[in-house]
């Protein structure tokens, strides 16, 4: 079943790793304290576990929130990647190559990891126009 989020809630997540303060982060990215740790909240109940530990001085990463922030690291990383090209103007299909490249054979295992995601792949030896 997908989690319902958006990337805004990322976004949060990531400013409050950075900062450890809910203050500090929610600054930084022109929320109140407020706002943030609604995203935060909906973020945690989303997938079922506590990010941080919270105490009144400090907010730390839980062990389920040091492997998320590794994963949504890598994810955002991603996307702000598709972002730019596209902003540049370089979309459309992009060929991985056969079955002993390293990149589709990492794109094939992602890919049966997250059944929530959908693509199409294409045989062929010619790049797609």
């Amino acid at each position: 079943m997908p989690v319902n989020f958006d990337f805004n809630d990322l976004y949060a997540f990531r400013a409050l790793m950075e900062y450890g303060s809910f203050r500090l982060a929610a600054e930084s990215i022109c929320l109140s304290q407020s706002a943030l740790s609604r995203r935060i909240e909906k973020l945690e109940t989303a997938l079922g576990n506590r990010l941080f530990d919270r105490t009144t001085r400090r907010v730390t990463l839980t062990l389920y929130g040091q492997n998320f922030a590794e994963r949504s690291e890598q994810l955002l990383a991603h996307v702000e990647t598709v972002l730019a090209d596209i902003s540049r103007g370089q979309q459309g299909a992009h060929r991985a190559g056969d079955g002993g490249d390293s990149a589709f054979r990492r794109l094939l295992l992602y890919a049966g990891n997250n059944p929530q995601l959908s693509g199409a792949l294409s045989p062929g030896a010619h790049p797609v126009d």
